[in-house]
Parts: structure tokens; C-alpha cells; sequence
């Protein structure tokens, strides 16, 4: 009797990746994907953006924000870019530059949220996009400080003259009644403050700081001097116009303090609140400036009475041979009196 058929077994076929070699190069076949081209021969690697970044970190309407990317190619290519800026992460039409202007309308109000998408590119190989982080538009704060110059003349042939011109057309500061050798005003400080409703809270959208500086210095007229006074002149004035523009340089710099304090004011709950704490601030940059501009005072004046000190040991002992020894006194006589204009000149600054 002939055997029973048996049915074939079952049989279940794997299609495992493989790796097939030709003459024209390698190829890679992994579930149907071809991972490189065969045409080349090999895989060529994209260029790869590490990291995107904005500056300024802190952002205004009135700022221009910059895209600071660090990409590299692992095959050593020059890399162009591709820049997207976004707000409140939706492409800004037509914001594909490394800059992004806020002042344009519809690049970025109090509140949106900036960021910029960046592709490297190298020949035909483009990166992954990457994409920083996102900045708040926080509140616009301007600080105006129209400086102008005045002057007074300083008259005279001879150092007693120019002297008593000093004394004669010389300012006062308000605190003294002698008058000085130069003289910043800083004006009535003029503030416009404007807020808006963000999230049922009201935020800070725009202050302008108003402060008018007026600086005075010596302005030399015209007379017969010898060269020696007119250089010793000239250094007084220099010497006068330094230490003004120190106090200008103070004053801006606290501003500056004070425009970085009051963009990251966070909103409260009321406007009543918030511009409360705006003239804390405010307040604030005041005292810590003329405490600042008393301390460069009192800087400025040790470093005069050091650098007049050889010249004050130098008059003193000339002046001591009076007494001891006339004959030899009178011999430097001149000497003397020169170091006496030299010294005064000094302590003058």
C-alpha cells in the first residue's frame, strides 16, 4: 500500500538586511531604504548645527536681535546659512536674515515670543534644522541725554591774572559759593511711562528717561603768554574736561543700569503697583549715582593732593632757606616762584 501523501510543512521566509558589494561602491539595503548612494560610492555625512542662539538676550520693541550660530562640516566645507525667525511660533513672513529689525511692524510687540530656526548648508548637503530658545519682548525702555557745551573765558597774561578770572567767571555748583573750574548740570529729568494688559496683568510697554546735561569748561582768550604758562594752561583745561566728562560718563552709566532694571520689571496686578515699583527703581538709580559721583569726588581730590605732593615738599624746603641761608635763597628765587606756579596750577585741577 502506497504511503499516505503528507502534506508539505509550512515553511516561513525572513528577509534579512544584507550587505551587497559591486565594483562601483557599496551599498547599504536596510528595509528597503537605501541608506547611500551607490553612484558615489559612499555616505556623505550633512553639516551639523550645534547650536542657535539670539542676542541681545534681552529683547524691546526697539531692538535688533542677532542670530549667533555655531554649525561645523564634518567634511570641512565653507557653511552658508538659512535663517526663519519666528513669533509665537509662527514663521514672521519675510524675517530670513542673520538680523531680525523689532521696530518693523509685526516683528515682535510686548510679549510675543521670538526665536530663529537656522539650516546650515554646504553644497548640496543641508543641515537639521535647529531652533533657539525663545525671548520675551519685553517692555521698551529710551534714554535720551542731549549733552551741550558751555563755556567761560579764562583771561590773563600771568598765572595771578588767569587766576582771578577763574575766581571772577567761574560757576557755582549750588553747594559752594567758590566758584569752580568746570561744572556739569544735569537737567529736570522728564519720564513718560505707558503700560498694557498681559495676561489680566498690567506689564510695563514703554518709559522714555529725558535728561538734558549741560557741561561748562575754561575756554582760553587770546593773550601774549609765554609757551611755559600756555602749556601749564592747556593741562589745567584737559585736566578740567576729564573730570567732567567723568560725571557724564557716571550719570550714563546709571541710566543704563536703571533701563536694564526696569525691562525686567515683571507685570502686577495692578498699574497702580507697577508704576510703584518703576519710581522705587528710579529712585533707587538716584541715590546709588550721587553716591557714586561723591566717591569719584573724593577719589579725584587724593589723587590732585598725591600728585601736588613732591611739588608742595619741593616749594617748603626752597622756603626754608630764607631763614638759614638768605644768600642761597635768593639764588633760587626763581626756582622757587616757578615750583609756587606750578603748585598752584596743580591744586587748581
Amino acid at each position: 500500500m502506497p504511503p499516505e501523501a503528507v502534506a508539505p510543512a509550512a515553511v516561513t521566509t525572513r528577509v534579512l538586511p544584507r550587505l551587497v558589494r559591486s565594483r562601483i561602491g557599496a551599498v547599504a539595503v536596510l528595509a528597503g531604504v537605501v541608506l547611500a548612494s551607490a553612484a558615489c560610492g559612499y555616505f556623505e555625512p550633512p553639516p551639523v548645527v550645534d547650536s542657535v542662539s539670539i542676542e541681545p538676550v534681552v529683547l524691546d520693541s526697539t531692538s535688533r536681535a542677532t542670530a549667533r550660530v555655531v554649525a561645523h562640516d564634518p567634511r570641512g566645507a565653507e557653511l552658508t546659512y538659512v535663517y526663519q525667525w519666528t513669533r509665537n511660533g509662527k514663521d514672521i513672513p519675510g524675517a530670513s536674515d542673520p538680523t531680525l529689525e523689532l521696530r518693523q511692524v509685526g516683528r515682535g510687540d510686548r510679549g510675543d515670543a521670538i526665536a530663529v530656526r537656522v539650516t546650515a548648508v554646504a553644497a548640496e548637503r543641508t543641515s537639521r534644522a535647529a531652533v533657539s530658545s525663545e525671548i520675551r519682548v519685553g517692555p521698551s525702555v529710551v534714554i535720551d541725554m542731549p549733552e551741550s557745551r558751555d563755556s567761560y573765558p579764562l583771561e590773563g597774561a600771568d598765572s595771578r591774572a588767569l587766576f582771578a578770572s577763574i575766581r571772577r567767571n567761574g560757576l557755582t555748583d549750588g553747594e559752594t559759593t567758590t566758584p569752580v573750574s568746570g561744572l556739569t548740570v544735569f537737567g529736570a529729568q522728564k519720564q513718560d511711562v505707558r503700560t498694557v494688559q498681559l495676561d489680566g496683568a498690567c506689564a510695563l510697554d514703554v518709559m522714555s528717561f529725558e535728561n538734558n546735561i549741560v557741561v561748562t569748561l575754561p575756554k582760553l582768550a587770546p593773550a601774549a603768554r609765554s609757551a611755559d604758562l600756555d602749556a601749564k594752561v592747556t593741562r589745567f583745561t584737559e585736566a578740567v574736561r576729564i573730570h567732567e566728562e567723568r560725571h557724564v560718563q557716571i550719570r550714563r552709566q546709571h541710566l543704563g543700569d536703571l533701563a536694564r532694571t526696569l525691562k525686567t520689571l515683571p507685570p502686577e496686578p495692578s498699574c497702580e503697583t507697577l508704576k510703584r515699583s518703576i519710581s522705587r527703581a528710579v529712585q533707587s538709580m538716584i541715590d546709588t549715582e550721587r553716591r557714586a559721583q561723591d566717591r569719584f569726588h573724593e577719589e579725584d581730590a587724593a589723587r590732585i593732593k598725591t600728585a601736588c605732593a613732591t611739588l608742595d615738599q619741593q616749594v617748603s624746603s626752597l622756603a626754608s632757606l630764607r631763614s638759614s641761608q638768605p644768600a642761597g635763597y635768593n639764588a633760587l628765587v626763581p626756582t622757587h616762584n616757578a615750583l609756587v606756579d606750578d603748585r598752584n596750577w596743580c591744586l587748581q585741577t
